[in-house]
């Protein structure tokens, strides 16, 4: 089997599955509330609810949160500065607006990428990414 690990805090809920790209089935899932002055706790709490020989199995690990995306809509929190890999850029310059993203030139893109299985297609240039973050020195709170 090769397993994979979905973990996202949202808003209200931590969810958690186990995938089996070999199968394409989700083989255990899990959710608690998310604390969002505990994000460490509240997944925690979510993969103690499962199923431990599978979690020891898993090569792969994904996560994701919609809380930022969430604060930076409301307004809310402090100053963020968004990474999108593998996003055609003009696409994000034509469409971003409407969907509450921020100016393409506040954006970070990175050519890379991965398949719907998790595979890698291109390797990020994490060097360009270093390079932009340190270039921004103290002017951003998050990524």
């Amino acid at each position: 089997m090769s397993l994979g690990l979905g973990i996202d805090t949202g808003g209200t809920y931590t969810d958690a599955v186990i995938y089996d790209f070999n199968s394409e089935k989700i083989l255990d899932s899990a959710k608690s509330i998310t604390m969002k002055e505990n994000l460490i706790g509240c997944i925690g709490n979510t993969l103690d609810e499962l199923n431990a020989e599978l979690l020891k199995e898993v090569s792969a690990i994904s996560l994701s949160t919609t809380l930022a995306t969430n604060a930076c809509i409301e307004g809310k929190g402090g100053r963020a500065k968004l990474i999108l890999i593998g996003c055609d850029r003009t696409v994000a310059e034509s469409y971003g607006i409407e969907y509450g993203l921020p100016s393409v030139n506040d954006i970070i893109f990175l050519e890379g990428g991965h398949d719907l299985k998790g595979n890698i297609v291109s390797e990020p240039d994490w060097i360009l990414l270093k390079n932009e973050i340190k270039a921004l020195g103290n002017n951003v709170d998050s990524y």
